[in-house]
C-alpha cells in the first residue's frame, strides 16, 4: 500500500468544504517559511471564487498520507487533446513562488506525488509558471522534466533595528533618504499604516485609493498594467473585506497630505514576510520622493513588528535593486514520466513559444532550446 494518496476536488464547488482543512494544513507549513507558498494562503483561495471563471482553479489537488492532509496544490485541469489530461500549476495575478503546500520531511508528499500522483490522478503532464525552487528540483531529479529560469525577485533581509536598516545602504542612497525624509517632513507629509484593526470600509477605500493612483501613473507613463483590469478588482477587493477572518496580512502603507493620500503601497505580511505587492503615487508629489519614503517608512514599521524579510517580488525594477542585492528566481517546469508524457512537454514547449513570439520566431527559439 502507498504511504500517499490524492484527490481531485472541485473548485469553488467544494471550497467551503475544504477550507478549514487547508487553513490547517497551511499554518502547520508555516513552520518553514523558507517553503512555504505564500499566495497559497486561504485568503487568496476564497478570494479566487471572485475572479473570472477562465481565471479561477478548477480543482485542489489533496494528498493525504493515511487519513491526514499532508499535501495541496491549487490546480486548473486542462485536457489539450481527446483522452489526454494536463495539470496546471495554478497561480492567482501577479502570484509567485507557486508549488504545493507540503508538510512532510524532504517534501516526500511533493516527490510522491509527482511519481505516483500524476498517474493515480491519471494525468500526463503537469506544468506551470512562476515557480519556486523546490518543487521544480523534485521535478528535475526526474527523467521527462524541463525548466528555465524566468524571473528575478529582488528582496532585503530586514535587520533588528531601523538605524542597522540605514546604515546598511551604500552611502549615496543613504544620502538619497534622509533627503527624501526631511522634505516629507517639511511638507508636513505624514505615514500611516491600514491593517485588519482598521474598519473593513477604510481599507477597501484605500484599495479603491490604489487603484485611482496606478490607472493614472500607468495612463501618463504610457505602460500597460494588469493589476487594474475590472475583471481583477473585485478579486482584489474581496481580499480587503477578508481583513478580520484573517488578522495582520492585509497592508495597506499611505502617505498623505493633509486629508488627500498621495502613495500607496499594498502588500501581504506571510509568517515574518512582507510581500510588497503594489504601489502608487501622485505625479505631481514626484519632487518629494514619495516611492523612496513610502517604500523606506514601511520597512522601519515592519521592523518593530519582528518582521524578517521585505520581498519586492517578480520584477528586476532599477528602483528595488537600490534597496538590494539580493534576489531569488521563479522558475518555468513542465513535468510528464515517460514518452507520452515528453511529447507533450516539446508541445506545450512549442505551443507556448509560437504564441508568445509569433510562429517563425517561437519554433526558431524552441529548436535553438531558448524558448
Amino acid at each position: 500500500m502507498r504511504p500517499f494518496h490524492y484527490i481531485f476536488a472541485t473548485y469553488p464547488q467544494n471550497w467551503t468544504r475544504f477550507a478549514e482543512d487547508w487553513q490547517i494544513l497551511f499554518l502547520h507549513a508555516q513552520s518553514d517559511p523558507s517553503s512555504l507558498p505564500p499566495f497559497y494562503h486561504p485568503i487568496f483561495l476564497n478570494a479566487a471564487q471572485h475572479l473570472p471563471k477562465s481565471d479561477q482553479p478548477t480543482h485542489l489537488i489533496l494528498g493525504y498520507q493515511r487519513d491526514k492532509l499532508v499535501f495541496g496544490l491549487p490546480i486548473k485541469k486542462r485536457h489539450p487533446f481527446p483522452g489526454i489530461s494536463s495539470i496546471e500549476v495554478w497561480g492567482g495575478p501577479g502570484f509567485d513562488y507557486l508549488e504545493p503546500v507540503d508538510i512532510t520531511d524532504n517534501f516526500s508528499a511533493s516527490n510522491n506525488f509527482l511519481q505516483h500522483g500524476l498517474q493515480d490522478l491519471k494525468c500526463q503532464v503537469i506544468y506551470g509558471e512562476h515557480l519556486s525552487k523546490y518543487f521544480v528540483l523534485a521535478g528535475n531529479a526526474l527523467k521527462g522534466s524541463w525548466s528555465k529560469s524566468v524571473f528575478r525577485c529582488p528582496y532585503l533581509q530586514l535587520p533588528d533595528n531601523e538605524n542597522d536598516l540605514l546604515t546598511g545602504f551604500d552611502r549615496h542612497f543613504r544620502h538619497n533618504i534622509r533627503g527624501s525624509l526631511r522634505k516629507a517632513e517639511i511638507n508636513h507629509i505624514q505615514f500611516r499604516v491600514n491593517t485588519s484593526k482598521t474598519e473593513t470600509h477604510v481599507l477597501v477605500k484605500a484599495m479603491e485609493e490604489l487603484f485611482s493612483q496606478h490607472r493614472k501613473r500607468s495612463i501618463s507613463e504610457g505602460r500597460k498594467t494588469n493589476f487594474t483590469w475590472e475583471t481583477l478588482e473585485e478579486f482584489y477587493l474581496s481580499i480587503s473585506s477578508q481583513t478580520h477572518d484573517w488578522p495582520g496580512v492585509v497592508h495597506f502603507f499611505e502617505l498623505t497630505d493633509g486629508n488627500r493620500v498621495i502613495a500607496s503601497l499594498f502588500g501581504y505580511l506571510i509568517g515574518s514576510r512582507f510581500l510588497s505587492f503594489q504601489s502608487g503615487f501622485s505625479k505631481e508629489y514626484e519632487k518629494l520622493s514619495p516611492g523612496t519614503v513610502i517604500i523606506y517608512k514601511s520597512m522601519c514599521y515592519l521592523i518593530q513588528k519582528g518582521v524578517t524579510e521585505f520581498d519586492f517580488l517578480r520584477g528586476a525594477d532599477e528602483y528595488k535593486f537600490r534597496w538590494t542585492s539580493m534576489w531569488r528566481e521563479t522558475i518555468r517546469f513542465v513535468y510528464g514520466p515517460g514518452i507520452l508524457g515528453r511529447v507533450l512537454i516539446h508541445l506545450y514547449r512549442l505551443k507556448r513559444a509560437m504564441k508568445r513570439y509569433g510562429r517563425l520566431t517561437g519554433l526558431r527559439l524552441y529548436l535553438r532550446n531558448a524558448d
